[in-house]
């Protein structure tokens, strides 16, 4: 079995035991699916490039010895080595980010603000209500005197005698 037929396997194991673990009942189902990505992939497969493969193997054997000197430490020809390039649809990249609109103080200060200036309008309105029936309690059951005929339009009789 190759080592790209194996990278195509586990991606599939990887499938099974997150199916598996949306089949269990300890997992809340709508919460894994809202952190689910899904990535189209295709595996493909080459020959493996032997000067390219041996390059590499020497450059990442590389040991100093004793004099200081740059030596390779192993060459077998074992060519347990696995290539993967990952090319993306598309390079538009998104960033998002959230940034509150209102600070911590801003917010208390804005509902306080509120707040005072609805009950404010609310204890004005209950004193203009109580004050406008106070005045027509008052003109209601005050007896007319003096001052008010004089100032009045109305004409009251007197009676003499």
């Amino acid at each position: 079995m190759s080592e790209i037929t194996a990278v195509a396997l586990a991606i599939q194991r990887h499938d099974i035991e997150a199916s598996h673990i949306k089949g269990s009942k300890l997992v809340n189902a709508d919460a894994l699916s809202r952190l689910e990505t899904k990535y189209s992939y295709t595996v493909s497969s080459s020959q493996l490039n032997e000067n390219y493969y041996r390059a590499v193997k020497a450059i990442r054997t590389l040991v100093n010895d004793d004099e200081g000197r740059l030596n390779i430490t192993n060459t077998t020809g074992d060519k347990r080595m696995v290539g993967v390039k990952v090319y993306y649809s598309t390079f538009q990249v998104d960033k998002d980010s959230e940034v509150a609109s209102y600070s911590w103080e801003t917010l208390v200060a804005n509902i306080g603000g509120n707040l005072g200036f609805f009950m404010g309008l609310t204890l004005v309105t209950f004193i203009e209500v109580i004050e406008f029936l106070w005045d027509v309690i008052a003109t209601i059951v005050r007896k007319p005197n003096d001052s008010d005929r004089r100032t009045s339009n109305k004409i009251y009789a007197h009676r003499t005698g």
